[in-house]
């Protein structure tokens, strides 16, 4: 028995949390920059928390997961159903308590970036409903098998056939993958002038590249 494509559930949600914090924070310095401790359990309880009513929230989001022979979350996509309401800008949420001041720093950077972000998307993407994916991760372990293929597959058929546009924001390593399996570029957004803003130093946020299916 090969990799499986399942539907994602909450019982799943501390083994995705697990498996997106091991891959951003290899991939990405920022990430390790808000998250000096790693994944700690109040981090991983916290995530299960802020998680759990979004994928209990089936209307608005589709959790997808890749399963191992041995059960093991190995890639997951998290589908967003949004419209024109989801691309306001929203207040950024308060600091971690008894964060250091450079976390503090980095927080701000990735507010701004988020900010950036939304009002690239709300310049571009102007159906009333459409879905997006945020975001497509696979383990380490298991990267060129198929599974992200495999789950942009099914996002790419769901939109088809609910007759929605398909949008994601890519960070630099994703782009030329998205490119490869249909996407189009409409615009980049979030990295660079968070990088200009001189602030707190030490690793910036990601360039996020708007991209829709052709």
């Amino acid at each position: 028995m090969g990799l499986r494509l399942q539907k994602a559930t909450i019982w799943d949600l501390k083994p995705l949390a697990k498996l997106h914090f091991a891959v951003f924070l290899e991939i990405d310095l920022f990430e390790r920059r808000l998250y000096p401790d790693g994944l700690t359990k109040k981090l991983l309880d916290e995530t299960f928390e802020k998680w759990r009513p979004a994928i209990e929230n089936e209307e608005k989001q589709i959790w997808m997961k890749m399963v191992a022979p041995n059960g093991t979350i190995v890639a997951y996509a998290r589908w967003w159903i949004d419209g024109q309401e989801d691309l306001a800008v929203e207040e950024p949420p308060p600091h971690t308590e008894g964060a250091s001041d450079d976390q503090v720093a980095a927080e701000d950077l990735q507010d701004e970036s988020h900010k950036l972000s939304t009002e690239s998307m709300a310049a571009h993407i102007k159906e009333e409903k459409y879905l997006f994916l945020a975001p497509l991760i696979t383990a380490a372990g298991y990267r060129g098998q198929g599974c992200g293929k495999t789950l942009l597959k099914w996002g790419s058929e769901y939109a088809k056939e609910h007759g929605l546009q398909c949008y994601l924001l890519a960070i630099p390593g994703a782009k030329e993958f998205y490119l490869k399996h249909g996407f189009e570029v409409l615009g980049s957004s979030g990295g660079d002038l968070a990088r200009g803003t001189g602030r707190g130093g030490g690793a910036k946020p990601l360039e996020n590249t708007l991209m829709r299916l052709i």
